[in-house]
């Protein structure tokens, strides 16, 4: 799956894929650190939203596992608070159910380390591609500001590059242009709404 809006977070940062004169030595990782956190970025969203039905159901899992627990200690505490032998004193009482207190605590607390997810993404590598594309540009004005947002055709993909959010850097296809003609996808304009409204 392709990196989405990589070329106009390229350009965002003024980047050059032109190598110097002699090659790539001595060019660092520095120059290329912004694409990099740019593919990095979007495949923690893509990752993020293929596990989505997978951490749902996790998460149903546990619940279930919750409630299963807290219906079995407070069973377990109500018997021994409530009746069984007499010759009970209320200190021994206290300290079974503060035993029993502690070991659902400790029974709650491995039920979060079993269920706890966690995914590692690392980038392998940084692949450098030199395609000839097709670009155009679109003009958006209002008032007196103007802006120029390119466009791309991938020959690789044969489709048009879904243009980058200006907030947050994914590649949409349905960008809110406003006032201040900032592109914001769904969410980002959003935020941006409520902050300006509160």
């Amino acid at each position: 799956m392709p990196v989405r809006g990589l070329t106009d977070a390229i350009e965002a940062r003024g980047l050059r894929f032109a190598p110097p004169r002699g090659g790539d030595a001595g060019r660092g990782i520095g120059e290329y650190g912004g694409i990099l956190a740019a593919g990095c970025r979007e495949a923690e969203r893509t990752a993020r939203e293929r596990l989505r039905p997978f951490v749902a159901t996790m998460e149903r899992r546990r619940a279930r596992d919750a409630e299963r627990l807290y219906t079995y200690f407070t069973s377990l505490a109500g018997e021994l608070a409530g009746g069984g032998r007499r010759d009970r004193s209320a200190a021994i009482t206290g300290e079974r159910l503060a035993a029993i207190r502690r070991e659902y605590e400790r029974k709650v607390l491995d039920l979060g380390h079993r269920y706890r997810l966690r995914a590692r993404l690392a980038p392998l590598a940084v692949a450098r591609v030199m395609i000839p594309v097709l670009r155009g540009t679109y003009l958006f004005q209002w008032r007196t500001a103007e802006r120029h947002v390119a466009v791309v055709w991938d020959p690789v993909l044969s489709a048009l590059e879904p243009i980058a959010c200006d907030s947050c850097g994914a590649g949409e296809w349905m960008l809110t242009v406003g006032t201040d003609l900032a592109m914001r996808c769904g969410p980002c304009q959003s935020r941006a709404a409520a902050e300006a409204g509160g």
